[in-house]
C-alpha cells in the first residue's frame, strides 16, 4: 500500500490504516505527547485539502516538495501550488513566480490573493486559484509561514492541514552556515526564534528532516 504524505501505514490491525501524529507540536523538547490516529482509507471522507507545508530556513521544504512531486501515484488528485514573492530566484530551486512590489500591490488590491503575508521585507502570497482546484476535489499542497498559521486556519478550516518540517537546531545551524549565505549572527538570532515558537493546531502533521531527505519524504 503506498504511504500517504507524512503518514505510515500499519498492518498489525484487521484493515490496512494510514498513521497520522497529530496536535500540538512545541519548537523545543518539552515532553508533550502527540495524538496517534488510525485513518481507514475506505472510511475517510473525500474531503479536499490544503496541506499548508511550514518550518524554519533551511529545515528542507523545497526539497521535501521536489522528493515528493514525481512519487505521487500518476492519477493523485494533488497540485502543489507556487508562491508569489517579491524576490528574483536567482538559483531557480524554489518553486515560486516572482512579482515586483507594484505587480504585488495590484494584485493585493484586486483580491487576487486567498492568503499573504510579509516576511523580511519582502511580501508573500498564495493565489485564489487553488479554492477553484479544491472545489474540483483536487487536494493542493502550498509552502506557508509558521507566523501566518492562525490566520489561514480562520480561512480553511478543517481543510487546513499544517505540515512542520522539523530539524534538530544543531544540524539546522550546521546546514545553514555551510551554505555561506547568511551570518552566524543571523542563524543564531533566527534559531532562538524557532525555540521560542510554539504551533498548536488539530490537524498538525509533524515531519523530522534530520537525515537523508528519502527518509523524512
Amino acid at each position: 500500500m503506498r504511504r500517504t504524505f507524512g503518514g505510515s501505514c500499519d498492518r498489525s490491525v484487521d484493515h490496512p490504516t494510514f498513521i497520522l501524529k497529530t496536535g500540538s507540536y512545541p519548537s523545543h523538547r518539552s515532553g508533550q505527547q502527540q495524538a496517534i490516529h488510525y485513518i481507514n482509507p475506505k472510511s475517510a471522507p473525500k474531503v479536499s485539502k490544503l496541506f499548508y507545508i511550514i518550518g524554519p530556513r533551511g529545515s528542507g521544504k523545497d526539497a521535501m516538495a521536489r522528493y515528493v512531486r514525481p512519487r505521487l501515484h500518476p492519477r493523485a488528485r494533488i497540485l502543489f501550488s507556487h508562491r508569489y514573492v517579491t524576490r528574483p530566484d536567482h538559483l531557480g530551486k524554489e518553486n515560486y513566480v516572482y512579482l515586483t512590489d507594484k505587480e504585488f500591490e495590484v494584485r493585493l488590491e484586486s483580491g487576487l490573493f486567498l492568503m499573504n503575508w510579509s516576511s523580511n521585507n519582502l511580501q508573500y502570497g498564495i493565489g485564489k486559484e487553488v479554492l477553484e482546484w479544491m472545489k474540483l476535489g483536487f487536494s493542493v499542497v502550498v509552502q506557508g509561514s509558521r507566523h501566518y498559521l492562525k490566520e489561514a486556519d480562520a480561512i480553511l478550516g478543517r481543510q487546513l492541514v499544517p505540515v512542520l518540517i522539523s530539524v534538530d537546531p544543531e544540524i539546522l545551524r550546521e546546514r545553514r552556515l555551510s551554505k555561506l549565505e547568511e551570518s552566524q549572527k543571523a542563524i543564531e538570532a533566527d534559531l532562538t526564534l524557532n525555540r521560542d515558537l510554539f504551533l498548536a493546531h488539530p490537524n498538525l502533521i509533524q515531519l523530522e528532516n534530520n537525515g537523508p531527505i528519502d527518509i523524512a519524504g
